[in-house]
């Protein structure tokens, strides 16, 4: 089902086209990247703003809702109530989306969380590292929340 971000700065489509994914529609990888040029002026070099997922997801009529300061507690809150969560944060190269469908104590399954990780699961102490950093920062750690 899911695609992971084949370029560095392609982790806002590679986020779209996973949430869309899960939400029953089908979609391929460059054809979200294609979908994001045309429809919000997606550019690489630029990566991509929240608001332009969120025209994405309305065009696509995905219930969706914003939590600004994300936490750990609010994103576990949300994928045990069958939801899934596109999170957006900071790291030492700029911002970031990825989108995560499951958790464990340990892992949360973040399917474009990198181009370099082989395995979707990143473990929740590496993750807490760029939470923790992006709270530091602006803007805040931020989650848009697929509705199941």
């Amino acid at each position: 089902m899911i695609n992971r971000q084949k370029h560095k700065k392609t982790c806002g489509p590679a986020a779209i086209c996973n949430a869309i994914q899960w939400s029953g529609y089908k979609l391929k990888y460059q054809d979200a990247v294609d979908y994001c040029k045309e429809e919000v002026g997606y550019v690489y070099s630029r990566g991509m703003a929240r608001k332009n997922i969120r025209k994405i997801l309305r065009q696509f009529d995905i219930k969706h809702k914003v939590i600004l300061g994300v936490t750990f507690k609010d994103i576990d809150r949300e994928l045990d109530a069958g939801n899934a969560v596109i999170l957006q944060y900071r790291h030492d190269e700029g911002g970031h989306y990825t989108f995560i469908d499951h958790y464990t104590d340990k892992f949360y399954r973040a399917w474009n969380d990198t181009v370099y990780l082989k395995s979707p699961y990143r473990a929740r102490k590496s993750l807490a590292t760029w939470i923790r950093y992006s709270h530091r920062r602006k803007p805040y750690p931020n989650a848009i929340v697929i509705k199941g």
